[in-house]
């Protein structure tokens, strides 16, 4: 599932990719890049519009694999939308074998509330929701691509694929890196060996979901934006964010009636998941009190909402000027 601590685990092997190398498991890499080797490789796999052979192919990576003697590892959140495609998962195991390999699916789910949560405030981040939450929850809760069942059911129905899942809020206890790496590496590796380093991509402030909205509202649909064009305006947020102070509080859009109908929608489905995988109960969620602290613009001061307005007019400004400076024509905001 995506939300999973991916970007963090994506992280660890980057960094980490000598010392993998050193105990056999090989992360490939295509023109020194790793993660957008393997981002690009799964684009390929589902013929994604943004796809780009520059970026790296199947064939590239048959070449990068060619002599190895140990494992392979790949890691995208795209493979987790792959898997549940009968025929993308043909093709990888066609791919792995024809390559001397039997294809492993390591895979994490989450508990959904938390994940929603989590998915709904980044890519408003990423300023792909000009909704709330609410208007998001209204669209994704109950909707196939949520249920582990649905993502992770064909690779566990194909007996030329070892799958092995874990729950996030376990691995989170346990260390979410030492988690993966127990599975690629087995026992007995020396952990010191291993730079952790900080986890990534941290739920964003409440205040930094909603001005990310408002640019949102903006740009989305219209010439403003194309593809790679997102971080151009990020970054002024994050600017505005980081002088502003809103750094230290997470999103959370959730409160515990959301959270017990969205435990609901998902209750039946998770538990005969658990059962099949793990053969016992999915785990409860730890105890906690949500309550939303959701930006509302009916509660806010005039004043309030003038600054918002006014940074999200920056922010449009300034990343129209960085778009300019790349070649892009600049378009008036509608």
């Amino acid at each position: 599932m995506h939300k999973t601590g991916s970007t963090s685990l994506q992280k660890l092997v980057k960094s980490n990719a000598k010392v993998l190398k050193r105990h056999g498991v090989l992360a490939p890499a295509f023109n020194g890049l790793i993660q957008a080797f393997h981002r690009s490789v799964s684009m390929e796999l589902s013929k994604h519009k943004r796809f780009n052979p520059a970026d790296g192919t199947f064939g590239d990576l048959a070449k990068a694999i060619a002599g190895w003697g140990g494992n392979i590892f790949l890691s995208c959140e795209m493979f987790s939308v792959h898997i549940a495609d009968k025929e993308h998962v043909e093709r990888l195991v066609t791919f792995f074998e024809n390559n001397g390999y039997r294809m492993h699916v390591i895979g994490y789910v989450r508990n959904q509330p938390e994940y929603f949560n989590s998915r709904y405030s980044q890519e408003a981040k990423r300023l792909l929701r000009r909704g709330d939450f609410s208007v998001y929850l209204g669209k994704q809760v109950g909707a196939p691509l949520h249920n582990p069942q649905h993502l992770f059911g064909p690779v566990l129905a194909d007996p030329r694929v070892d799958v092995t899942i874990k729950h996030f809020d376990t691995s989170i206890a346990e260390g979410l890196e030492w988690s993966l790496l127990d599975v690629v590496l087995g026992a007995g590796y020396d952990r010191g060996q291993f730079d952790i380093g900080k986890r990534k991509n941290e739920t964003p402030h409440p205040m930094v979901v909603y001005l990310s909205r408002l640019v949102a509202r903006e740009i989305i649909g219209s010439d403003m934006i194309q593809d790679g064009d997102r971080p151009l305006y990020w970054r002024h947020i994050r600017r505005i964010s980081e002088a502003e102070g809103w750094v230290d509080v997470k999103f959370c859009g959730l409160t515990d009636e959301i959270a017990a109908n969205i435990r609901e929608v998902y209750r039946e489905g998770n538990e005969a998941f658990a059962q099949k995988v793990w053969g016992k109960s999915w785990p409860a969620s730890a105890p906690r009190q949500y309550v939303s602290n959701e930006f509302d613009s009916a509660k806010a001061s005039p004043e309030e909402l003038a600054k918002l307005e006014r940074y999200a007019k920056e922010v449009i400004e300034l990343g129209q000027q960085d778009r300019a400076a790349r070649g892009a024509e600049p378009v008036n905001p509608r």
